[in-house]
């Protein structure tokens, strides 16, 4: 059961696909920055980014739902960045130990002193989320790509698919601040969560499974859509994931019932 635990977390752990650009972007592989600007050598890989379902070398890879502008800002300048910061904030802790990024999040969590590796691995954590569900524009159609059981949970939870499209757009339209708009399944059930900053619901609870999530901080949009989130919300339809959608529900449900079963046992 543990190791049919471990099996499952793993696809969750989209940190350990990496590519060679955003390696190199990082600052080099096996080498990182001490406080001190010191270049040393790790004895295990840094933190690096995963590889993507779209060329991440063309900075138009995601239009019109992501300008060439807002891609290198976003993708590259808050993104590949964070990297950096987390690689250095790690040094000289017990958190070099963890080679996933998600485990950081979670230990960092419950320590208040660590409190900046938290918002580093956070961050680049619900990123990892967010960009590891674009494809380009149209690559994959809902209507295909769902399956009955992820549809019926739609329809129970929300009435269906496109009900839910309108409950999503309607609470991206309510948020204020920064942070992100999720679906996820907590104990078998579909709901729609917003967290604020760098929080992520991974943390809150080990019966709640991100399915995708939607980056509601100003980076994200203004660019490309000033104030206009409804705009945003319409565009990102176009470059969701919905086969990794499944694939996540599917992961959700196998997770809910091996929780289940350990509980009882």
């Amino acid at each position: 059961d543990q190791l049919l635990f471990v099996m499952l977390r793993r696809v969750l752990d989209f940190g350990s696909r990496q590519s060679s650009l955003s390696r190199a972007l990082i600052m080099g592989p096996g080498t990182c920055y001490t406080p001190n600007n010191i270049v040393v050598t790790q004895k295990r890989n840094l933190f690096r980014p995963q590889k993507h379902r779209f060329n991440e070398e063309k900075h138009d890879c995601l239009e019109p739902f992501m300008s060439e502008k807002s891609f290198e800002r976003h993708f590259e300048t808050v993104y590949l960045e964070g990297y950096k910061k987390l690689n250095t904030l790690v040094q000289g802790t017990p958190y070099l130990d963890f080679s996933e990024i998600h485990r950081v999040v979670h230990l960092s969590a419950g320590h208040q002193g660590d409190i900046e590796i938290f918002n580093a691995a956070a961050d680049i954590r619900n990123h990892q989320i967010f960009f590891d569900t674009l494809v380009p524009w149209d690559y994959t159609n809902a209507e295909k790509a769902l399956s009955k059981n992820t549809r019926r949970e739609l329809y129970v939870q929300f009435g269906g698919l496109e009900m839910f499209k309108l409950e999503f757009m309607r609470q991206a339209k309510e948020f204020r601040g920064s942070g992100w708009l999720w679906l996820i399944n907590r104990d078998s059930h579909l709901e729609i969560m917003a967290t604020h900053n760098n929080a992520t619901p991974e943390v809150l609870d080990e019966r709640i499974v991100p399915i995708f999530c939607l980056d509601l901080w100003e980076h994200s949009f203004v660019d490309d859509y000033g104030a206009n989130i409804e705009a945003y919300v319409d565009s990102f339809w176009h470059v969701l994931n919905w086969e990794t959608v499944e694939e996540r529900c599917m992961f959700a449900r196998r997770m809910m019932l091996f929780l289940t079963d350990r509980s009882e046992s």
